[in-house]
């Protein structure tokens, strides 16, 4: 007996059941999410003097594993910080950086238990 699961359309697991009576699970197609797209966050410059607010807005798909992390770069991606917050849910996210009154560019990526998404394309923010 053959089974196969579905999420989104694509095959993300099957269980096979062996004839000495053993299930066996695979997980199938699972992959790291997909990258934000432009719309799907912004960046605004927050109340304190280092704070920035991340705005996402929409969660990229999450390649079959449920997302576990929600980070963000200000490096071009040398360094990855994870964000505050439910990385399942959408909305505002406080950041810290390091300098007041200076620009910084900031990329995002998701991540699942397969590994990081993509880095998006980097917003300029200034904190304040």
């Amino acid at each position: 007996l053959d089974y196969s699961g579905e999420y989104n359309g694509e095959v993300t697991f099957s269980m096979t059941f062996e004839s000495a009576g053993q299930l066996v699970w695979t997980p199938d197609k699972l992959k790291a999410p997909d990258g934000f797209v432009d719309t799907m966050w912004s960046v605004a410059t927050g109340s304190a003097a280092t704070d920035v607010i991340v705005n996402i807005i929409n969660l990229p798909a999450d390649g079959g594993s449920p997302l576990t992390a929600l980070q963000y770069t200000i490096n071009g991606g040398g360094t990855w910080v994870t964000m505050p917050g439910v990385p399942t849910n959408t909305g505002l996210r406080t950041v810290d950086l390091p300098a007041a009154a200076t620009v910084y560019g900031i990329a995002i990526r998701a991540v699942n238990s397969v590994g990081p998404g993509p880095m998006s394309v980097a917003k300029s923010v200034t904190s304040r």
